[in-house]
Formats: structure tokens, C-alpha cells, sequence
């Protein structure tokens, strides 16, 4: 638990050092607001990924197609 809190608060002051020093203007907003969406859109499409994988077996298709 320790580590992945680590990595949380490391990986989050990273972007944001970056964003604050090497970034100016709307140009850090637009960035941190895809980096935001990105993650929003992970959160969502990740438990799908898992649930089409695990119902789409080889019998299935044998079954559609035939």
C-alpha cells in the first residue's frame, strides 16, 4: 500500500512540476485536461476490456457464425 501511494503522489507531482515549469498558458490547461480525460476514460473502458475478453470464448463463435 505504501508503494502504490508512493507512486500516486510521485507520479502526480511529477506532471504537475512539469506542467508548472515547462508549460505556460492554455496550452497547460489543454494539456492536464487530456491527461484528466485520459485517466477518466482508463477508469471506464478497463472493467469492458475484461467483460468482452471473458465472454467472447471460441464456442461462442462457433455458435454466431454457424
Amino acid at each position: 500500500m505504501k508503494l502504490l501511494s508512493i507512486m500516486n503522489m510521485g507520479l502526480f507531482g511529477a506532471m504537475v512540476a512539469f506542467l508548472q515549469f515547462y508549460v505556460e498558458g492554455q496550452r497547460r490547461v489543454s494539456i492536464a485536461g487530456g491527461i484528466g480525460a485520459a485517466f477518466a476514460l482508463a477508469v471506464f473502458v478497463a472493467p469492458l476490456a475484461i467483460i468482452v475478453s471473458s465472454t467472447t470464448s471460441t464456442r461462442d463463435y462457433i455458435y454466431i457464425y454457424y
